[in-house]
């Protein structure tokens, strides 16, 4: 759901009284550019046990923007009945991913006009390689 002036009422109320009636909501202060999922140091693990850096990447899912589709399969970082927490968020690829998606150098996938690599989250104009964080609505104000 895009944030405007229509939108922006209704998805701030929840957080204008204090605790959301049913889930937490994340609002977002810090503009665009900006995951709320590595910055708060979240991950998310399914009720098989598998990790995924973030909501949005813990399924195959179709996303729309501006009416513009984009399909991005979900990732998994490691199994926690096989492993330990702890090794699985200190592994030098979830590490490194993190890093990546702090520094956020990712092309501008949701606000430019679009190419064949917008359409997936396999690879973006800049060399980035899957996930390419740039088409998440999540990191959008």
């Amino acid at each position: 759901m895009d944030l405007n002036d229509l939108t922006r009422e209704a998805l701030y109320w929840p957080s204008a009284g204090g605790r959301p009636p049913v889930m937490s909501v994340f609002i977002p202060t810090k503009g665009v550019d900006f995951c709320p999922f590595i910055e708060n140091g979240s991950t998310v693990i399914t009720w098989e046990g598998n990790l995924s850096p973030c909501m949005a990447l813990l399924r195959n899912h179709t996303s729309y923007f501006d009416g513009r589709e984009r399909f991005s399969p979900k990732i998994f970082s490691g199994e926690c009945p096989g492993s330990k927490l702890k090794d699985l968020w200190q592994a030098p690829e979830y590490v490194s991913f993190r890093e990546r998606v702090q520094t956020f150098d990712f092309s501008f996938c949701t606000s430019c006009g679009g190419c064949e690599l917008s359409e997936a989250n396999e690879e973006d104009c800049f060399g980035n390689t899957y996930p390419t964080c740039g088409g998440c609505l999540w990191r959008r104000e």
